[in-house]
């Protein structure tokens, strides 16, 4: 059923940058729509996002942070994966996409780089004649971004066509694997699906019911027990607002220590950023962080240091959790 067998199928795949850091994945792009009649793959097209959204009709407010700190007056597909719950995410790209483009799909599919990189390690280099490149899985990203920005304005088809070509060959590849490519392929599918490179949300309820208890929908669960207990929990949602892809040059690690005293659980959580970004490089090693700190609604944040000095944060309260 989802691939066609009663009637074909569309999705939207969302190709997300993830050397531009945003909340569900990566900056959305480049987008396709594929789709799927009797089982099989009949059509797959990748458009520039700016495509799109220079099609918008009529003002969307924009959540503050992507007005304030990207200086973006409008919302628009490329910022709509600003929820790091994707089922959330997907929704709203789903509504941009009608209202840009009056489409409507089957569901939405986000993939990111490392998709593209472990399936040539399976298959090795590829060569795309109609750019006069061979793309492997060591240069792949580089490969995509020289594309990206090579004479880069909104609405070029330079990189939606480089995207086009590389996907097509890979769905080719796919198609006419031999036996013994068979498990490195699934190998490489399920673990990006477990790593959230790869997150699916699709309007068919008993599918999608089977991949969220799997853990493929991307979705943020908030922990429940009953009882004497507490379901804690801590996450990071990081996004880059610094309109590069600094997130190739940067590494981040993190350490919590909690504490237990008398109705009190106490959390210390330290993040440390490493930029190893050549300065030469200027305003594309700058790294521009939006960072939030999902945790249990009953928390309290009571300071927040950066390089040990104290700074003000926001605080919100979203889908049963908080933002700090």
């Amino acid at each position: 059923s989802l691939l066609g067998k009663d009637k074909p199928k569309t999705y939207l795949m969302l190709f997300q940058n993830n050397m531009e850091l945003r909340p569900t994945g990566g900056f959305i792009g480049s987008y396709a729509l594929a789709t799927f009649d009797g089982g099989r793959l009949i059509d797959i097209a990748v458009s520039d996002v700016y495509s799109a959204d220079g099609q918008l009709k009529g003002y969307v407010e924009p959540p503050a942070p992507i007005r304030d700190y990207l200086g973006e007056a409008g919302w628009y597909l490329r910022d709509s994966n600003w929820d790091p719950d994707f089922p959330t995410s997907a929704g709203r790209a789903e509504w941009f996409l009608e209202k840009e483009i009056n489409m409507r799909v089957d569901g939405v599919i986000g993939v990111d780089i490392n998709l593209f990189k472990g399936l040539l390690d399976v298959f090795g280099p590829v060569h795309l004649s109609d750019f006069g490149q061979t793309v492997d899985s060591k240069n792949v990203y580089e490969k995509v971004q020289y594309e990206v920005e090579s004479d880069f304005f909104p609405g070029s088809q330079r990189k939606s066509n480089f995207l086009t070509s590389l996907t097509r060959e890979l769905m080719t590849k796919i198609s006419q694997a031999s036996a013994k490519e068979h498990v490195p392929i699934a190998k490489t599918i399920l673990r990006n699906l477990e790593e959230r490179h790869i997150q699916i949300f699709v309007h068919d309820t008993s599918f999608q019911k089977a991949i969220s208890n799997l853990g493929f929908d991307g979705k943020v669960s908030i922990p429940a027990c009953e009882g004497n207990c507490l379901a804690d929990f801590v996450g990071v949602i990081d996004a880059n607002l610094g309109v590069n892809k600094a997130n190739y040059f940067l590494t981040r690690s993190q350490s919590l220590n909690v504490t237990f005293t008398a109705g009190t659980v106490r959390r210390d959580l330290a993040v440390t950023f490493e930029n190893k970004a050549n300065p030469q490089l200027g305003t594309k090693a700058k790294y521009k962080g939006y960072i939030r700190i999902m945790v249990p609604i009953s928390t309290n944040a009571d300071n927040i240091k950066v390089d040990g000095i104290s700074y003000g944060f926001d605080v919100e309260d979203v889908h049963g959790r908080r933002e700090i």
